[in-house]
């Protein structure tokens, strides 16, 4: 059995180190079933770094494994938890290679995918967690970032919590995306200048 990615990960572990766990917890199960296996749900944010939902009914210490159809769904292995996710199918950047055989939802997917298991107040947060995480990580601008993600939310085809990600990007607050840019651009002035 995979070994579970540990206890709900203290303020003073990284979220560097979060993902490292995961990254190697993953592994040994997708070398343990020999294959490609794209992870979802709260696992996909761990390995991209991503802050996990405080409150989510789902058990964040499962491996939350991703298929885009029950027929390719992977047989129940302990220690983990199968899901489908159909909006793989249509889009070809929802799996994010990690490592080897690991593979990642986007955390764009992986936002609609929890939708249906967090409170739209975790939505938000999420949703903010996610935009901060992508534009630290591409270096693009926190608002490009919200509008990519809406523009995802838009175009997606009908699935369970659609209608909660809606709501949860109107409340995403213009000032804390604003809040969020200027941070960034701090600390990229700061690294210039520390390099001088």
């Amino acid at each position: 059995a995979p070994q579970p990615m540990g206890e709900r990960t203290p303020m003073t572990q990284s979220l560097r180190d979060r993902a490292q766990d995961a990254i190697m917890c993953c592994a040994a199960l997708a070398w343990r079933i020999g294959g490609n296996v794209l992870f979802g749900m709260t696992t996909a944010l761990a390995l991209q770094q991503v802050p996990l939902p405080e409150a989510c009914d789902l058990d964040a210490e499962m491996l939350h494994i991703t298929s885009s159809t029950p027929d390719r769904r992977r047989r129940r292995i302990p220690g983990t938890h199968p899901h489908v996710w159909k909006l793989i199918a249509t889009h070809p950047d929802a799996c994010v290679p990690i490592k080897g055989n690991v593979f990642a939802l986007h955390p764009f997917h992986a936002w609609a995918q929890l939708s249906s298991h967090v409170s739209l107040e975790e939505l938000v947060i999420l949703a903010e967690a996610i935009i901060t995480a992508i534009s630290k990580s591409s270096g693009r601008y926190p608002r490009l970032v919200l509008s990519s993600l809406r523009e995802f939310i838009d175009n997606a085809p009908y699935f369970l919590g659609k209608t909660a990600c809606r709501t949860a990007l109107q409340l995403v607050k213009a000032n804390v995306l604003k809040l969020l840019a200027d941070t960034y651009q701090i600390a990229e002035e700061d690294f210039a200048s520390a390099e001088l």
